[in-house]
C-alpha cells in the first residue's frame, strides 16, 4: 500500500549511550534511585545531508517498605527511539518516487515520558504478586501522511509528528514450586490513542497497540542443567481495510508462540560461561500480524526458529 516500488537504503549510523545511576537508602523504610542516562546517533546518509540527534533522559525512583514482604515502588522517567535507517535515504526504483524519497528531511527520534506505581507482596514464602498500573506520553513518532495534504490519493511521506498516550496495567506473578521447578507469569492489558493521520479530528490506535499480552515462563533444574518453556499470547493489533474512513479500526485474530530452551555450564564451574539452544516458535504457527487494506497478510508470526547462545559473566 505505501511501498509499491522497490527501493534502497543505505545509511551507516554510530551509536554512544552513557548511564549513570545511585541508590540512596535514606531510612529503613524508604529508597530513591537515580539516573541520568546520555543518547547520541549519528546517521551517515548515501544521498542526503548527514545529521544526529541525542537526548539527556533523567529517571527517578521511590521505593517505601513498611514490612519485609510489602514493596510500594513509584518511577518517572524519559525514553528515547532513534528513527530506522530503513525509512531514510530511500532510494526507489522508479524515478518519480526517487524525487521524492531520495533526501527525506531530518526525522526526529521518537520520545516518551513514562509514570508507573507498583504494589509488591510476597503472599507466601514461595510466592510474589506484584501489580503496575502506568502511563506513559509519546511524541515526535514516526508517521506517513499524503505527500499532497488536499490529495489522499497522493504518495505518502514520512513526518515525525505524530503523539499518542498510552495507560495500562501488569500483572505479575511468580512462584518457586520445589524440587528445582520455578516460573512466573504477567499479563498487561494497554490502550494506546493517537489522533488519526486520515481525520485528525478523530482518534485512533497506532500499529503496536494491543490490548492483551500474556507471557510465560517454566523452568525446570536437572542439576546444572535447565530447561524452560515459555508461551506468549497476544490479541491481535489493528489494521486498515480499503474502505474505512479512519485506520486501525479493526483487529487481526490473537498471536500464540511456544519457546522451548536447553542450557548448562560449559564446565561444573559456573563461572566458566553457560551455553544454551532455543527453539522459538515450536510449532511453527504463521499467524498474520498485519493485514493489507484488501485483507490479505503483510506480516505474520516469525518462523520457527534455533538459536544457539553463549554467556558470561565476570
Amino acid at each position: 500500500m505505501f511501498d509499491p516500488f522497490d527501493y534502497t537504503s543505505r545509511v551507516g549510523t554510530r551509536q554512544l549511550a552513557v548511564f549513570a545511576q545511585d541508590k540512596i537508602r535514606i531510612s529503613d523504610e524508604w529508597v530513591v534511585d537515580a539516573g541520568l542516562r546520555y543518547d547520541r546517533m549519528r546517521y551517515d546518509k548515501t544521498v542526503g545531508p548527514d545529521f544526529s540527534d541525542s537526548q539527556l533522559s533523567p529517571r527517578v525512583g521511590v521505593a517505601w517498605s513498611r514490612d519485609p514482604r510489602t514493596v510500594v515502588r513509584a518511577s518517572w522517567g524519559r525514553f528515547i527511539q532513534f528513527i530506522p535507517t530503513s525509512v531514510l535515504d530511500r532510494v526507489y526504483t522508479n524515478p518519480a518516487w526517487e524525487m521524492i524519497y531520495a533526501s527525506d528531511a531530518i526525522l526526529d527520534p521518537e520520545r516518551a515520558t513514562s509514570w508507573e506505581v507498583s504494589l509488591e507482596r510476597q503472599v507466601r514464602p514461595d510466592t510474589v504478586l506484584r501489580i503496575t498500573p502506568f502511563y506513559r506520553e509519546y511524541s515526535d513518532l514516526l508517521d506517513r501522511v499524503p505527500l499532497d495534504p488536499d490529495d489522499p490519493g497522493s504518495p505518502l511521506t514520512f513526518v515525525s509528528r505524530a503523539k499518542a498516550t498510552a495507560r495500562g496495567l501488569e500483572f505479575s506473578i511468580a512462584r518457586r514450586m520445589g524440587a528445582g521447578l520455578r516460573g512466573w507469569l504477567s499479563y498487561t492489558w494497554s490502550r494506546v490513542r493517537v489522533p488519526s493521520a486520515f481525520d485528525p479530528s478523530a482518534w485512533t490506535y497506532p500499529d503496536w497497540d494491543q490490548r492483551h499480552t500474556l507471557d510465560a515462563t517454566v523452568v525446570r533444574g536437572f542439576g546444572l542443567t535447565e530447561a524452560s518453556a515459555r508461551i506468549q499470547w497476544g490479541s491481535g493489533l489493528p489494521w486498515t481495510a480499503a474502505a474505512d474512513t479512519v485506520e486501525n479500526t479493526r483487529r487481526v485474530k490473537d498471536n500464540f508462540v511456544v519457546t522451548l530452551g536447553l542450557s548448562r555450564p560449559l564446565t561444573s564451574d559456573p563461572s566458566s560461561g553457560r551455553v544454551g539452544i532455543h527453539v522459538y516458535n515450536v510449532f511453527d504457527s504463521r499467524t498474520p500480524t498485519t493485514l493489507e487494506p484488501d485483507g490479505s497478510v503483510s506480516t505474520q508470526v516469525l518462523p520457527r526458529a534455533i538459536t544457539v547462545s553463549f554467556s558470561r559473566s565476570w
